[in-house]
């Protein structure tokens, strides 16, 4: 017996969860309607599953997946009880509660890639028309409104490589319409990263780049390989060249604040104030190496190791690590850190195993779970990549969306 009678509602899933991502940056009650819907399908759907006494058909691979979510969950709300912290910390994880029975609805009724096609390198493209209105018309020195334009960067910097993936598949399947499309994504992504001024998320050029050229070895030839590698280092010299994008300037800032570290012992520079950020989150957690300090300790701590002179106090004012790993070790102890690294590395397993598949959708499947994994991994070195609602569940609803369209090998239970 069919769960579900009517034929449109793959429609719908695969409707809802494209708008969901091409608001990313604009239309702000559009995409909390698009997420809204999809809570309330997956819901109805687990409600009438568990109705009719039937399974959910979850492969090893996939609970294992959802445990990671749950262990994630978990210990946040553990920590965020152990330290009353306030209640508008736990709105990300009760979300997370309310969206996991999206992945079992996601898996039921497969997003198509076609749908990811038009998403994401048109989300890219809003993104650059965002940044370049904001920097080239209005002339602000920031770009994106009220999102912290670092984070929203990084998130335009994702869905160009994103772009990556979605290219290959087009250009092998001989489709120019798309291939363009994926080409113009690819630009506006990077471009709008380059806008958003901010350097962090550069650091995810070099694992990306190299993880799609492994996993596409055998459809690339060498000729294109050497032409995309001409290509980029093209755009990396025209980067530097060209005095608008800020790219020279922020690496000279950057080079002139690690020597001012080191070798003046001066920490009130951009970057300095980030290393007395990192030592500061590491004193804290060697203090408190099981629970962490929370939320709102670890603000507290900052000041204390500043009016103490363990740290500098230019530093002392953020509530955050700008790291993402050495951040949840701070707070939420070494729990944290592990639930960190578990929605990171299970989820990755599973993309890397696509990767590898004979079928070359599953295969894009898998490089795009691959590069968005291993481009928020990066982020998180030099940044507080979930510090933000919208950056969180960026990464979140793109791992559900990708890891439902994998499949697998093993039999159901």
């Amino acid at each position: 017996m069919q769960l579900f009678r009517f034929e449109k509602l793959p429609v719908w899933v695969n409707v809802l969860t494209a708008v969901y991502i091409l608001t990313v940056f604009i239309l702000k009650p559009v995409h909390n309607a698009a997420f809204i819907a999809l809570a309330l399908l997956g819901l109805a759907y687990s409600l009438i599953v568990l109705k009719n006494k039937q399974t959910f058909s979850l492969t090893k691979e996939d609970k294992w997946f959802c445990y990671a979510l749950l262990f994630y969950i978990i210990v946040r709300l553990i920590t965020f009880g152990f330290h009353d912290d306030r209640w508008r910390h736990v709105d990300v994880v009760s979300q997370l509660l309310a969206f996991l029975p999206v992945y079992f609805l996601l898996r039921r009724f497969k997003i198509r890639l076609n749908a990811l096609f038009f998403a994401i390198p048109g989300s890219a493209v809003i993104g650059f028309a965002v940044a370049a209105y904001d920097r080239l018309y209005l002339g602000l020195r920031l770009p994106f409104g009220s999102m912290i334009h670092i984070q929203a960067g990084d998130m335009a910097l994702s869905l160009g490589w994103l772009s990556f993936p979605l290219f290959f598949y087009a250009l092998k399947k001989k489709q120019k319409i798309l291939t363009a499309l994926c080409v113009l994504g690819i630009l506006a992504g990077l471009g709008a990263s380059v806008l958003s001024t901010a350097r962090g998320g550069w650091i995810s050029l070099p694992p990306v780049l190299i993880a799609l050229l492994y996993i596409f070895r055998r459809q690339l030839s060498g000729k294109f390989i050497a032409g995309l590698c001409t290509l980029v280092v093209a755009g990396v010299v025209a980067l530097f060249m060209i005095p608008q994008t800020q790219v020279s300037q922020r690496i000279y800032q950057a080079h002139s604040d690690i020597v001012n570290y080191f070798e003046k012992n001066n920490p009130n520079t951009s970057i300095g104030a980030r290393f007395e950020m990192w030592k500061g989150a590491l004193m804290m957690a060697q203090e408190h190496p099981l629970a962490g300090a929370g939320e709102a300790g670890f603000k507290t701590h900052f000041e204390k190791y500043a009016a103490e002179g363990k740290m500098a106090k230019s530093a002392s004012i953020y509530g955050h690590a700008h790291n993402l790993y050495l951040e949840n070790l701070a707070k939420n102890g070494i729990f944290g850190l592990l639930s960190l690294l578990a929605i990171f590395f299970v989820p990755l397993r599973g993309f890397w195993r696509g990767a590898k598949s004979t079928d070359f959708a599953q295969q894009t499947i898998g490089a795009l779970g691959v590069v968005h994994v291993v481009a928020v991994l990066f982020y998180g070195m030099s940044e507080a990549f979930f510090s933000l609602h919208a950056t969180q569940m960026f990464y979140f609803f793109l791992v559900f969306v990708l890891h439902s369209m994998l499949e697998r090998p093993e039999s159901k239970s």
